[in-house]
């Protein structure tokens, strides 16, 4: 039972980490297409400003032809164009807010306990043997190998302590098996 319950409790942990990793894919992808969208909202505004522009250089081109006054006409026109600047400049705040938050979380969020696959670089589980991108073995870390206490062997015979890999106990001289 106790095999059964250690199995359970090794694909409930895996299901745990694969649950945050997918998690964190779906914040990532969130984050990137509301950047997207922002980064959309600036283009329309600068192709705005460019139109404004354009708009502004026609009016005192115009003006100028027939010799008039160019004082304050194109007053209307600039407001027009600081407005979008201001705009742009808001929506380039958000885009780093967003940044920053993403930053925070991923500080905030503990790493992952994964190593690079030898063979393509995917990301791979700790206790992962296998790569699960392409297949490869992936040795186990030996830190975390080491962590593992090591196993203990004890003579048949009189019970008495033993190296993992005696072949004779110390103690009583009893073939270990």
């Amino acid at each position: 039972m106790a095999f059964f319950d250690k199995v359970s409790g090794f694909t409930k942990n895996v299901g745990e980490k694969v649950s945050d990793f997918a998690k964190n894919v779906g914040d990532t992808t969130n984050n990137m297409i509301e950047i997207g969208r922002i980064k959309s909202k600036i283009n329309a505004e600068q192709e705005n400003i460019t139109a404004l522009k354009a708009q502004l250089g026609e009016l005192y081109w115009n003006k100028y032809a027939q010799g008039e006054d160019l004082s304050s006409d194109g007053a209307e026109i600039c407001a027009s164009i600081q407005s979008a600047l201001d705009n742009i400049n808001a929506m380039q705040d958000e885009i780093q807010a967003i940044k920053e938050r993403e930053q925070e979380q991923q500080e905030a969020s503990p790493a992952p306990e994964a190593r690079p696959c030898p063979n393509c670089g995917a990301l791979v589980a700790a206790e992962s043997r296998f790569c699960s991108n392409c297949g490869k073995y992936v040795p186990i870390e030996e830190a975390a190998a080491e962590a593992e206490p090591p196993k203990k062997a004890f003579c048949t015979n009189c019970g008495a302590p033993c190296e993992p890999d005696a072949k004779f106990c110390s103690s009583c001289g009893k073939a270990l098996t």
